[in-house]
């Protein structure tokens, strides 16, 4: 289990972890790209309205979107994710502050079909400046403050 003090960002996987325990009506888990799409916005809310990262591991621009390492080799083999998946993370550790991104998070963007997310991911700019560099490239925290801060919500 993973400990969060006030001075310590929670991991990716206590934000998975808690994503798994809170989204309503998912009897059958979570498709884990849908979790990396909702751990990545998450990361890009944090960073857009409070200048600094949620969680400190990076995002990398592959194929099917944003994906954190950490989490996808938590996660390799598991194609709907349930809580007990990890074997590392603890939602609980979150602050009030950093449960309230991933909520408004998840409450705007949780019910978005996979395919839809795809194809608006790979149009923004973090994304594609990203994947022009070569799959696996980390997504650039100041891009997408950058972008962003461009962009109408």
């Amino acid at each position: 289990m993973s400990t969060n003090s006030s001075d310590q960002k929670p991991t990716i996987l206590d934000v998975a972890h808690y994503i798994l325990t809170t989204i309503p009506d998912r009897p059958y888990g979570l498709f884990v790209p849908m979790l990396q799409k909702l751990c990545y916005y998450s990361q890009v809310c944090s960073l857009v309205y409070y200048r600094e990262p949620l969680v400190d591991t990076e995002f990398e621009a592959w194929k099917n979107g944003p994906v954190n390492r950490e989490l996808h080799e938590a996660l390799r083999g598991v194609f709907m994710a349930y809580p007990s998946d990890l074997k590392e993370g603890y939602g609980g550790v979150l602050s009030a502050r950093e449960r309230d991104i991933i909520n408004t998070v998840v409450k705007q963007f949780g019910d978005r079909w996979h395919k839809s997310w795809l194809r608006q991911v790979r149009a923004e700019l973090p994304y594609r400046q990203a994947w022009q560099q070569g799959p696996g490239t980390p997504i650039s925290r100041q891009s997408i403050i950058d972008y962003y801060e461009q962009e109408p919500e």
